[in-house]
């Protein structure tokens, strides 16, 4: 968010001069708005492929409620015990993480960090 509207910014200040405007180290302003766009897209085509994986690999979503199992464990990424009301899921081998530290591993391996299915 922050990218795309200082992106808007500086792309409104070219139209404003007129034209191409140097910045320090000789880089164009435009080829600094390229930049930026790729990084933009890059960062959103990267969404989609977690997202994908994800859905891939994960059996089943849920909270965890009262009396649920895992709160006996600790999530082996984040290290922290799992609290009634966090976003967990499972995966076909049956392990199950907290959601966002899963997300985050699905960039690093496609396939479950205990058992390696």
């Amino acid at each position: 968010m922050v990218i795309i509207t200082a992106t808007v910014v500086i792309f409104s200040a070219i139209i404003v001069v007129g034209g191409p405007v140097a910045i320090s180290g000789g880089m164009l302003l435009t080829n600094v708005i390229d930049n930026a766009i790729d990084k933009v897209i890059f960062s959103l085509k990267n969404k989609k492929i977690i997202k994908k994986i994800f859905a891939r690999i994960v059996n089943k979503k849920f909270k965890i409620k009262s009396g649920d199992k895992l709160l006996e464990e600790i999530c082996v990424f984040c290290q922290e015990d799992y609290v009634v009301g966090d976003k967990c899921c499972s995966l076909h081998c049956g392990h199950s993480y907290h959601q966002k530290c899963l997300k985050h591993w699905v960039i690093v391996k496609e396939k479950c960090p205990l058992c390696n299915q």
